[in-house]
């Protein structure tokens, strides 16, 4: 039986999976987060011991404040004395792990943090570079990350694991019961409805897609946006859409909890996705399994699920007239909706089951844990 530690910086729904699957291999568990924001709102998985040493900060640390972690993180290693360590992002928690001396240390890449933040300045570069140097494997969702990280520390290929942060039952998808009641609702029946499912953060550039959403609807008046999330630009976007005068054309719920997001795929027409990177998105396979065609950034993971001959249609990241271009092509082929979206399902079911995948990358860190 393993002994792990996994640390992160927050109570994600990817944490409460990779947690569940580390006992669902009856293996002893540790948890140590880098702050107390929970965006999951289920509890902690039953039998995981929490490691709740910034339990009252608001917001990850940057690299500077993990430092201050350090002697407190060499004591618990100390006491739970695990033989595998399983941490990211790069920039914070595997840092403060290789700081702290851990061993052998699988750095968890979350995307972003090697696809854009690894060479945002000097420091970032640093950090990742020591980060990795002291990891002894790399698990990651797609290639691009594998790529980013060889830039810094050449991993060979037995020491790296790729797998989708997939869903746990791509197959099954709700009845559609609810597409007419929210529809009508909201007085959309027959409106053609575009749906986002990304925070409100910079490195998702929801402003330009506000931007491009206008611009095809002043082309398409029955075009829709079902607007998920929320985040620290809320103040940005809600101006950003009484700016382009189309308020009344777009539907803000909320943060939606996890329970309900499938209702939410089932109303709509199409995804868009205007990440500036993405790995593999969790939000984009969730879209495809629900027959969807997509409409992304050409860029990163994406490339490795959005086939713009078949699935979806493809932008230059950061690019808003690019991002309309894009909607407008996607608008024009409506006709193409059903064949594109049920490309993408079928894509979704046999590559990104998590329960599949979760176990080859438990074997894998098993291998790092012992030799063997």
């Amino acid at each position: 039986m393993l002994n792990v530690l996994y640390c992160s910086n927050a109570y994600t729904t990817h944490d409460h999976r990779f947690l569940r699957s580390f006992l669902s291999a009856g293996w002893r568990v540790g948890w140590l987060p880098l702050s107390g924001i929970k965006t999951d709102q289920r509890s902690i998985p039953e039998g995981v011991r929490i490691f709740d040493i910034l339990a009252n900060r608001s917001a990850p640390p940057d690299s500077s404040a993990c430092l201050q972690c350090v002697p407190t993180v060499r004591d618990i290693l100390r006491r739970w004395m695990p033989n595998l360590i399983v941490a990211g992002p790069i920039q914070t928690a595997t840092w403060t792990m290789a700081c702290a001396g851990a061993s052998p240390l699988v750095a968890m890449s979350w995307g972003s943090d090697l696809l854009v933040d690894a060479r945002s300045n000097a420091n970032a570069e640093q950090v990742t570079r020591v980060a990795l140097e002291h990891s002894s494997a790399l698990l990651g969702d797609c290639h691009a990350v594998q790529i980013a990280a060889s830039s810094f520390v050449p991993f060979s290929d037995d020491k790296v694991f790729l797998l989708p942060w997939g869903l746990d039952d791509p197959g099954q998808v709700c009845s559609d019961s609810y597409r007419d009641v929210l529809r009508h609702e909201l007085g959309w029946r027959n409106c053609l409805v575009v749906i986002s499912a990304r925070s409100w953060e910079s490195v998702y550039d929801i402003e330009s897609l506000i931007g491009a959403f206008a611009r095809c609807h002043r082309q398409y008046p029955c075009l829709r946006l079902l607007l998920l999330g929320d985040g620290s630009h809320a103040a940005s976007i809600r101006e950003r859409i009484a700016k382009e005068g189309v308020t009344d054309f777009v539907y803000m719920p909320g943060r939606v909890s996890q329970a309900n997001l499938s209702s939410y795929y089932q109303c709509a027409d199409l995804y868009i996705t205007s990440a500036l990177s993405d790995g593999t998105s969790v939000s984009l396979l969730e879209a495809m399994s629900h027959g969807l065609p997509v409409v992304g950034a050409g860029a990163y993971g994406n490339l490795e699920w959005i086939d713009s001959g078949r699935g979806g249609w493809l932008f230059q990241p950061g690019d808003e007239m690019s991002m309309a271009n894009a909607l407008g092509r996607a608008i024009s082929c409506a006709d193409q909706f059903k064949e594109r979206g049920a490309w993408n399902r079928q894509l979704v079911i046999s590559r990104a089951n998590w329960r599949d995948n979760s176990s080859k990358m438990l074997a894998f860190l098993a291998h790092i844990a012992t030799g063997q």
